[in-house]
């Protein structure tokens, strides 16, 4: 049986657990998915995917249904993803863990693993972290501007602007780079 997100929400909330399995099979890899890319940390990533799915029970009540539940499930991962980050920079060595990728990335052979290399560190480069956010709902998730604006809850013309900016970082980084 297909139910629609919204309703696996309700019945979910209301204690259904086969409607939260269901909710879990559907979004579980999106959630991982997007915490790992945005912290290029798999192990991080899957430990915010475990925190925010175990504790997905009570934050249904919470769900309002104003956007889409993917809408909303972006903006929970992105705060999470968000809270990471502040703490990983409290402590710093996150780049310790950049750093070691890169050494593995130039490490491996061929002109393929130079241009990943060159496409994470300009991916990385993008500032200030909102524009990766941006680049990353759209270019990886496959969101529509409209989509990413609300899973950001920021204006329309604000993501449009981001990605303008993303292009033209990325472009003079290209040039500079002599990639281009």
């Amino acid at each position: 049986m297909n139910r629609s997100d919204e309703a696996l929400v309700r019945a979910a909330a209301a204690g259904d657990r086969a409607a939260f399995a269901a909710l879990v099979r559907a979004h579980y890899d999106r959630t991982y998915r997007m915490a790992a890319g945005l912290l290029r940390d798999p192990d991080a990533a899957a430990d915010i995917a475990q925190d925010i799915w175990a504790s997905m029970p009570a934050r249904l009540a919470g769900f309002a249904g104003e956007a889409a539940f993917t809408t909303w499930l972006y903006r929970v991962v992105l705060n999470r993803v968000r809270d990471h980050i502040r703490r990983t920079q409290r402590r710093a060595g996150s780049r310790a863990r950049l750093a070691e990728e890169a050494a593995r990335l130039a490490a491996e052979a061929g002109a393929e693993a130079e241009r990943r290399r060159w496409l994470l560190a300009a991916f990385d480069a993008l500032a200030p972290p909102e524009l990766r956010e941006t680049a990353w709902l759209i270019v990886v998730e496959g969101l529509t501007q409209a989509e990413a604006a609300a899973a950001l809850d920021v204006a329309p013309g604000t993501v449009a602007w981001r990605m303008s900016e993303v292009k033209r970082q990325l472009t003079g980084l290209a040039r500079s780079e002599g990639v281009a």
